[in-house]
């Protein structure tokens, strides 16, 4: 009942008053802290309540109370056997690796749990059949990325792979893309939380910035509007920008800032997205929409996803330009 009770306000903007929210949360700790006693300490119910008290605080930005519950959350599972040992629940077990993974993402501290599906995800693609490829140096965005971490190399194809997937007009199972979200996502925090200094290497530090940004577009969202807004991803991003692209490949760049506008950066930071798009096409001798978006699609991208409000950013971005000629 709290729960729905903040998401009221994003789904219909209207205002449940906050001693009602706020007695729901209290009576919902203390029925868990009571079966805590019981041989239903660890039982599913229980950590779908925790899990969502999570995602209220998070709601609400509270950083410290949403770390509490996370860690109750983290003892919880542990006590049952580990993460592997909700498998027999898959959403149970998606809703609480999304979860971890809002936190890790939301405030730049580390994830509590570890999932990687990916042979699984493939396997999968493969029997829809479609034909993915091992092999990076097939893909168009190799030239570009050839000196990137190796680490960084494999989930980059990864990503190359799934888009494809998408991009060619394959559907995947439900259950199938949270595992494709976790799996991305506890990869990407692996190799660096958003929270911590830019990589030394800037190639790295663009692919993993536009690797992230580009997973939460998989996350729920009613167009732009998405609860969690992933505001140290945007700005992890906007840091990377800041840092220097001139010497940088202009496809590459392009793709960092498409990705970023159609993913975490709000409209109201979109200006200094629009200049630099600006800029890259100029760079890039980029002549219209058409030919952005032919080199947009070397990178992992899905057409269905991402190109409508990438075109919007194109347009915007021209119509800037000509305003301040």
């Amino acid at each position: 009942m709290a729960l729905m009770g903040t998401l009221n306000r994003y789904f219909f903007g209207r205002d449940v008053i906050n001693s009602d929210i706020v007695s729901h949360l209290t009576q919902a700790v203390v029925l868990v802290n009571q079966s805590l006693d019981t041989h239903e300490a660890t039982c599913d119910a229980n950590i779908y309540v925790v899990n969502f008290m999570i995602v209220h605080e998070l709601l609400n930005g509270a950083k410290d109370r949403a770390l509490v519950h996370l860690r109750g959350l983290q003892k919880m599972i542990e006590l049952r056997g580990g993460i592997a040992d909700l498998e027999p629940n898959l959403k149970l077990l998606a809703k609480v690796c999304k979860t971890d993974l809002d936190v890790t993402l939301h405030f730049g501290t580390p994830p509590v749990f570890y999932r990687d599906e990916m042979v699984g995800i493939s396997s999968h693609m493969a029997s829809c059949g479609f034909v993915g490829t091992a092999s990076f140096a097939s893909f168009a965005c190799y030239r570009a990325f050839r000196h990137l971490n190796p680490y960084l190399q494999r989930i980059l194809l990864d990503a190359c792979n799934v888009t494809a997937f998408f991009t060619q007009g394959y559907r995947m199972d439900p259950h199938i893309l949270q595992e494709t979200i976790a799996s991305f996502g506890y990869r990407l925090v692996r190799f660096q939380p958003v929270g911590v200094p830019l990589l030394r290497s800037r190639l790295d530090s663009i692919c993993h910035i536009a690797l992230t940004a580009l997973t939460t577009t998989l996350f729920f969202q009613i167009g732009r509007r998405r609860l969690m807004q992933y505001e140290l991803v945007g700005k992890h991003l906007k840091d990377v920008a800041a840092a220097g692209l001139e010497d940088v490949d202009p496809d590459v760049r392009l793709w960092l800032l498409f990705v970023g506008g159609v993913s975490v950066l709000p409209e109201r930071e979109e200006s200094w997205v629009l200049t630099k798009i600006l800029e890259t096409a100029r760079d890039g001798f980029v002549r219209d929409w058409e030919d952005a978006h032919r080199r947009i699609m070397q990178f992992p991208w899905i057409t269905s996803l991402h190109d409508l409000e990438a075109e919007r950013l194109w347009y915007s971005a021209l119509r800037m330009g000509v305003e301040v000629e």
